[in-house]
């Protein structure tokens, strides 16, 4: 199960790369170098997608126990359309109706009903070795060449696994066996109609086999699925060396899980960015990063309150405290400016034993503003602030002929 209560801050804009392979199959790298070298390059969120082979994903869950980065199972299959073969990334929760889905569950409900058990490949491996005059390679060289001389059916797969609570991710845009390069019409040229939809490529999108379009670079035909089928788009490093692992990534905002990756989706316009720069940037030092009531009588219990840079909600029931947990956000900040509105409304405000109660708010680049630090000169920000007693106070005016404003500055 997901540990939600980690993510206190809501949904925020991260770094995922969601293609990667591993020594499992035809990667260079083991499970600690990827995890490494992801947390090195600021990857919040990766997930291992190996050739047919979910050999690796309980060890590189293992090894992110006590680490700030997250992986998601998955596995990249060869399928039966194009030239070359459509290929497709399968991406799966950690647990579905109670089941937990680790290496051996993923491979007895996803790749034996497919023909994918390791035997099948590594007969398919040796008899290919064998026409090549070669008689005496091992079971693991058997199967890597396997690997690629197995396919799977692209319905048949994508129904699978939605049964089991995943997501298909098909090669798509310029990217090679991709649904665009081995499923375009015939023409004349290798270029002809690249936007163009056979019937079956429709039907794909249209009948919700597809979920997610892994593409090669930005502006290569995200719009065009956005638009015509509703279906958002990633990019991923699709990392066999060490060096590419989060060399090209998604920002996505959401809980760095799979079912915050399932977020992009159900909102697919507004929860994904393919861009190198953090989406919606701000200056840290306009960013309330957490507040804290405190108190020596222990009345507000002290706790900490993490906040979300962007939108921020305070949900509670009438004399709850939310308008108190506002008034002491804004007089820790701008002092005067709650002066201002409070004589507007002829409110004397909130009082406190000031030796028993205090109250802090800290910004993003560190800095605090204390509700018991008088001195003007450390009060620096302005803020605009308006107190449900304003509203109250717009809404109660005898005279509704006349329109009500109220400077702030």
């Amino acid at each position: 199960m997901q540990e939600y209560w980690k993510y206190k801050r809501g949904s925020e804009w991260r770094k995922w790369d969601l293609h990667i392979h591993s020594d499992a199959s035809d990667g260079k790298m083991t499970c600690e170098q990827i995890i490494n070298k992801a947390i090195e390059n600021k990857i919040d969120v990766i997930a291992l997608t190996d050739h047919h082979t979910f050999k690796n994903i309980d060890n590189i869950k293992s090894l992110t126990k006590d680490k700030d980065i997250s992986v998601i199972s998955g596995i990249e299959f060869r399928t039966e359309y194009g030239k070359k073969s459509v290929h497709i990334l399968a991406l799966f929760p950690d647990e579905i109706n109670g089941i937990i889905l680790n290496t051996k569950n993923l491979t007895d409900l996803i790749l034996s009903p497919l023909g994918l058990a390791e035997i099948n490949i590594i007969t398919k491996g040796k008899e290919k070795s064998v026409e090549e005059g070669k008689n005496d390679i091992s079971d693991n060289e058997a199967f890597k060449k396997g690997m690629f001389l197995v396919q799977v059916d692209f319905k048949k797969a994508a129904n699978l696994v939605h049964k089991y609570g995943g997501l298909i991710i098909p090669h798509a845009g310029q990217k090679e066996n991709g649904i665009d390069k081995e499923m375009r019409h015939v023409g004349k040229t290798d270029t002809t109609l690249y936007n163009s939809l056979g019937t079956v490529k429709e039907e794909l999108f249209k009948e919700n086999y597809i979920d997610i379009c892994e593409i090669s670079k930005e502006n290569d035909n995200e719009q065009f699925y956005l638009d015509k089928f509703n279906k958002p788009s990633i990019i991923s490093s699709d990392a066999h060396e060490l060096n590419e692992v989060g060399s090209k990534y998604t920002w996505i905002k959401s809980d760095p899980t799979f079912e915050g990756l399932q977020q992009i989706v159900y909102e697919p316009k507004g929860r994904a960015k393919i861009q190198l720069i953090k989406p919606e940037q701000k200056n840290d030092r306009h960013i309330i990063s957490e507040i804290q009531f405190r108190s020596s009588d222990n009345l507000f219990g002290n706790q900490k309150i993490l906040l979300n840079e962007n939108l921020n909600a305070i949900i509670g029931g009438k004399s709850s405290g939310k308008s108190l947990l506002l008034h002491s956000i804004a007089d820790s900040i701008d002092p005067e400016q709650v002066k201002r509105i409070n004589k507007r409304l002829d409110f004397e405000g909130y009082s406190f034993d000031n030796e028993a109660y205090d109250f802090e708010v800290t910004w993003k680049n560190s800095e605090k503003d204390i509700l018991s630090d008088n001195n003007p000169d450390n009060k620096t920000r302005k803020i605009t602030y308006i107190p449900q007693l304003y509203i109250n106070y717009l809404a109660e005016k005898n005279d509704s002929s006349k329109k009500y404003y109220w400077n702030y500055s």
